[in-house]
């Protein structure tokens, strides 16, 4: 779960989970990673297929792991929480 921080990145909103990761554009694409340490750790990004300049994160779009600390599969942002299976 992400919430809107209120300090900006690029001009654009800049959204933060409780686990210090962190949504956020920066020249024009959206980013997801750590804001922490500096340089920041991007763990995944949205280039390719992303429209450059967009106000907020594309949903539903696949972002691309960073090959040294992004997994697979890659994270898909959406608006509303994934379904739970409360069998499991």
């Amino acid at each position: 779960h992400y919430t809107m921080d209120t300090s900006n990145t690029d001009g654009a909103p800049k959204f933060s989970n409780d686990e210090g990761m962190s949504v956020y554009r920066h020249s024009g694409y959206w980013y997801i990673g750590d804001l922490g340490p500096w340089p920041p750790e991007t763990h995944y990004r949205c280039i390719q297929g992303c429209e450059h300049g967009m106000e907020t994160p594309q949903l539903g779009k696949a972002y691309e792991p960073n090959r040294n600390v992004g997994k697979l599969p890659s994270p898909t942002l959406q608006a509303e929480p994934c379904a739970v299976n409360d069998e499991l």
